[in-house]
């Protein structure tokens, strides 16, 4: 039986936008499979059980940079942004070869606020011709914290990044990472709540151990 995921598309292109339900289906935008949720990209896919099958899903385009912003429809809280990015210009001296920046940023919130949002970062060489499409090389990968309410930091990180082949040239990256990330200062009154709120535990400071993982694929 075909679910209904609760899922807009805002497809911003020369100034217009269009909104668009999404259904499970192949050739939609997304699609759930085995409680997977598939997002589509020109040339990528991206592959996750980490979002929740009824966010509200929507997507942009810049001419550079696609992207998928989840939406947990019973807080209103952004929990994910999924972004690609392929400049349109080649500087590698084959034509053929762009590198991609593959994002995927991860927002923990308490009481409608950010604490903390994390983001993992590929950078590949891509490489396509005609209908052929395959990523050539992993040029590196990153995970840190780019937004936080107050100062934090990794108590312990461990990330992966591996082609489904074993090696290079590859269709498939899946990734994935757990981290141990804390409050490295003195935590007001005021914002005690909203580590609460997000369920971060408290010692001498709060902490909270966080886990992600999907698949970037090219079809």
């Amino acid at each position: 039986m075909k679910k209904f995921l609760t899922a807009v598309l805002s497809l911003t292109m020369f100034h217009s936008q269009v909104f668009i339900p999404i259904y499970a289906e192949k050739e939609q935008h997304e699609k759930e499979v085995s409680k997977e949720t598939v997002l589509d990209f020109n040339e990528f896919q991206y592959v996750s059980e980490h979002i929740a099958e009824d966010s509200v899903i929507s997507y942009s385009f810049d001419g550079e940079t696609e992207t998928y912003t989840i939406m947990d429809p019973h807080t209103n809280e952004v929990t994910d942004i999924i972004s690609v990015t392929t400049p349109m210009y080649s500087t590698n001296s084959n034509s053929n070869v762009h590198t991609a920046f593959l994002t995927a940023d991860k927002i923990i919130s308490g009481k409608g606020e950010t604490v903390v949002k994390l983001r993992f970062t590929a950078s590949v060489e891509k490489y396509s011709s005609g209908s052929f499409r395959s990523i050539n090389a992993l040029n590196y990968t990153t995970v840190g914290i780019v937004a936080s309410m107050t100062d934090m930091e990794f108590k312990s990180k461990e990330s992966h990044a591996r082609p489904k082949t074993g090696g290079y040239p590859t269709t498939d990256l899946s990734w994935s990472y757990t981290v141990y990330v804390a409050t490295s200062g003195t935590v007001s009154v005021a914002l005690a709540p909203y580590f609460v709120s997000a369920g971060f535990s408290k010692t001498n400071y709060f902490y909270k151990i966080i886990n992600d993982a999907g698949t970037f694929r090219l079809y």
